[in-house]
C-alpha cells in the first residue's frame, strides 16, 4: 500500500500510520487462518469411508456366454493411517469371495479375487455385488462393489 504525502504529514518522525497497520495485521490473519482452516476441518469431515478407496467400484464385464466363469480382482487401497480389518461378503451362493479376513495396513492396498459362476444363470443382465465389511475408525461399515455382466 502506497501512502501519499498528505497522508503521512501529520505524523511525526518514526510513527506509522494505523491505518496500513490494522491493514497488515488483517491480511496476515487471512493468510495463515484459511489455508489451518480448511485444513482441520478436511480432516473433521473426511469419513471413514473416504479413508478407505475402491479403485472401480462397479466392474463391467461386458457379453459372456453362460457357463463361462467370470474371474476379476476387487482392490481396495487403506488411505487412513490405521490398520483396518474386514471380511467380504458375497450377495448370493454363485459369486466366491475369499472367507478369510482382509487386513489393511496403513496407506497400503490389498486384492481380493472374486469368482462368478455363470453356469446356473439365465439369459439377460446380471448385477452381483461384493460387500466389505471394514472394522476399525471407530465403526464398522460396508462397501460395496458391484460386478455387471450379460448373459448371451
Amino acid at each position: 500500500m502506497k501512502i501519499s504525502k498528505n497522508e503521512t504529514s501529520f505524523l511525526k518522525q518514526g510513527q506509522v500510520n494505523p491505518q496500513y497497520i490494522s491493514k497488515s495485521i488483517l491480511t496476515t490473519f487471512i493468510v495463515i487462518t484459511v489455508p489451518l482452516l480448511i485444513f482441520f476441518f478436511s480432516f473433521g469431515v473426511m469419513s471413514a469411508r473416504d479413508r478407505v478407496f475402491m479403485v472401480d467400484p462397479v466392474i463391467d464385464m461386458g457379453s459372456i456366454r453362460r457357463g463361462t466363469p467370470i474371474h476379476t480382482n476387487i482392490v481396495l487401497i487403506n488411505l487412513s493411517g490405521k490398520h483396518l480389518s474386514g471380511f467380504p461378503y458375497a450377495s448370493c451362493a454363485c459369486t466366491t469371495v475369499s472367507s478369510k479376513p482382509i487386513r489393511l495396513n496403513p496407506i497400503d492396498s490389498v486384492h481380493i479375487p472374486v469368482l462368478i459362476d455363470t453356469s446356473e444363470q439365465y439369459s439377460g443382465v446380471h448385477t452381483k455385488d461384493v460387500i466389505f465389511y471394514i472394522n476399525g475408525l471407530g465403526a464398522t461399515w460396508g462397501q460395496r462393489s458391484t460386478i455387471k455382466f450379460n448373459i448371451k
